[in-house]
């Protein structure tokens, strides 16, 4: 019998929506005010998903806090929704630089092909010769420049250093985030996805992880918190249940169509795991793929 009936179906919806065991959702906390990156396990400074776990797990009380001291931000002994929330800011935005560790680098390890074709317009779109050197030069057409021409979880300047204006035009166009398991069988407690969007043709309403980014983004199966640089939008989705979810939907997003844009097909938009774990938790996420669906 399928895993998930109607009734778990409704109950992970209900968990999902309300933020059941955790990380978000009321918003984005402040990241944390020691010189600890909040969640990084294995001090390698990133914060992976099954980092994530291993602090829901503390959280709950089936796991000691010994397993990950760095969620203890205050040292009490526990781990609270706030640390959590910081170590999910973490995870977004990458460890604070004046926790000690390496920064992670913005551009995620591309996993497996998908199902579909996936890559992005960015390759044929102009790039300025002074893109990366960490200047705007609104001459030259950016609308960015952060120092470099990656584009990944936490990245605010997309790799052409030019993010597109979008007038609304009020229609609106629903993208699935689909991903897959190999083995089929896997069950996935947490993923991290990176989805690159055509900007000028879409766009997300609101940004970073504001009331209508919320809004645009909805799982029936995990619990969402979003981040959208207005070009792409980062999710770090984790089952309410930690019992695990199989391959299928993960995430629907709801974009704005620009004015006067075409309409965009599948192949303009991407999808990357930039992690993903298990419920045990154990990284596989060099066993997980994704591709966007429209409708």
């Amino acid at each position: 019998m399928k895993r998930f009936d109607s009734q778990l179906r409704a109950a992970r919806r209900a968990a999902a929506a309300f933020g059941v065991i955790t990380l978000a959702l009321f918003g984005l906390g402040s990241a944390a005010a020691s010189g600890q990156c909040a969640g990084d396990c294995n001090s390698d400074g990133a914060v992976g998903i099954n980092e994530l776990i291993s602090g829901v797990n503390i959280a709950l009380g089936s796991a000691a806090v010994a397993t990950c001291p760095s969620f203890d931000i205050n040292a009490d002994g526990s781990v609270a929704i706030n640390e959590l929330i910081a170590a999910v800011n973490n995870a977004l935005s990458g460890c604070p630089s004046s926790g000690g560790t390496a920064t992670p680098s913005p551009t995620p390890t591309p996993t497996a092909p998908t199902s579909g074709p996936t890559a992005t317009a960015t390759p044929t779109r102009p790039v300025s010769a002074s893109c990366g050197n960490g200047q705007t030069e609104a001459n030259a057409g950016e609308t960015c420049d952060d120092g470099g021409r990656a584009e990944g979880p936490g990245d605010a300047c997309p790799a052409n250093c030019r993010i597109a204006t979008c007038q609304p035009s009020g229609e609106q166009i629903t993208a699935d985030v689909v991903f897959d398991t190999d083995p089929s069988d896997l069950l996935v407690a947490g993923l991290t996805l990176f989805v690159r969007y055509p900007d000028g043709t879409v766009d997300v309403p609101g940004s970073n992880s504001d009331s209508a980014v919320l809004g645009a983004v909805a799982s029936d199966f995990f619990s969402i918190t979003p981040n959208d640089f207005n070009y792409a939008l980062t999710a770090v989705l984790i089952d309410p249940f930690l019992s695990g979810v199989e391959a299928g939907t993960a995430v629907s997003i709801q974009f704005i169509r620009c004015q006067g844009a075409p309409l965009p097909a599948a192949a303009a938009f991407a999808c990357t795991v930039v992690d993903a774990s298990d419920p045990t938790p154990t990284s596989v996420t060099d066993q997980v793929s994704c591709h966007v669906v429209l409708r």
